[in-house]
């Protein structure tokens, strides 16, 4: 079943929203909806549920693959949400290179956009150098809209407590273990129960992090490398049984993501350069230039 409550912090946006984070259909939704509103909003909130349990259907044939775009730059955001993102990663280092603040209310303001652009999560890595720093701020961040809200915490011993407690005082927290360059960290975050488990592809390559990596290898050759860490790490999370999501980040180029997507991979944050590549091949604007330009022939 699904709840559907309606509060001060609850708009009529917001019921549809709780269904696609979801995943679920019940026609039992609506009804709930209605049954907890006011006349005025209910008629409103009985459509939005309505609207969205439609494009549930369409939700399935996106299969499991989730994508996400990494900047802190809302412009950005508006550029790029086609359709096709399910969401929003940031941290500290990329609040800081958009020149956006690292304060609850600057990331206020980026829920309130996510929102708006239909993300189905917002990851928003917490602060602090113990464990019980980085759960305050996480409780701070999550308490302004726990719906929304994937706390990123570093893979750490400090991280991984902080990480342990959150989900411990409640199970409907999301949690995504941050830094990873290992294997052996992928298994610590999947021990703890964690959702989702985020690899530095990138700088996996880059680093010389990887067991027997030679740092005399050409880049490309070091990136095949990496690329063949991540999938082992995907192949780990299934064979351990675990639903843990592996989250691809410092992707370089799309073909990285196609290369892993074939390896199992669904799951991936990256850049609006990566995103533009994604959705701009020059071959495909060419053709659907061609076809206006006949259009356009064909109506004189």
């Amino acid at each position: 079943t699904i709840r559907l409550v309606y509060g001060p912090r609850m708009h009529t946006e917001s019921a549809g929203h709780l269904l696609l984070k979801h995943n679920r259909r019940s026609s039992a939704a609506a009804a709930a909806a209605v049954k907890a509103t006011g006349s005025g909003q209910a008629a409103a909130v009985h459509a939005n549920v309505q609207q969205w349990t439609r494009l549930l259907g369409r939700d399935r044939q996106k299969g499991s693959l989730r994508l996400y775009l990494d900047p802190a730059d809302i412009s950005a955001w508006e550029q790029w949400q086609n359709g096709s993102l399910y969401g929003f990663t940031i941290n500290p280092l990329i609040l800081e290179k958009d020149n956006v603040p690292c304060t609850l209310s600057a990331i206020k303001g980026l829920m309130a956009a996510a929102w708006r652009l239909q993300a189905k999560e917002l990851h928003v890595q917490s602060w602090g150098t113990t464990a019980a720093a980085m759960e305050a701020n996480a409780l701070k961040i999550l308490e302004m809209d726990p719906d929304l809200i994937t706390i990123k915490l570093p893979c750490t011993p400090e991280g991984l407590k902080a990480a342990t407690a959150l989900m411990a005082a409640s199970e409907d927290v999301s949690v995504t273990v941050t830094g990873v360059y290992t294997l052996h960290q992928v298994l610590m975050a999947a021990a703890i129960g964690a959702d989702y488990a985020a690899p530095y592809l990138g700088r996996m390559a880059d680093q010389f992090l990887l067991p027997g990596l030679d740092p005399n290898k050409s880049a490309a050759a070091r990136m095949h490398d990496a690329i063949e860490a991540v999938s082992s790490m995907q192949k780990a999370v299934n064979a351990a049984r675990s639903s843990m999501r592996i989250l691809v980040a410092s992707i370089r180029h799309a073909e990285q993501m196609a290369n892993l997507a074939a390896k199992g991979c669904d799951t991936f944050t990256f850049s609006p350069a990566i995103m533009e590549q994604l959705c701009c091949v020059p071959a495909t604007l060419q053709a659907a230039a061609d076809f206006e330009a006949a259009a356009e022939r064909m109506r004189r």
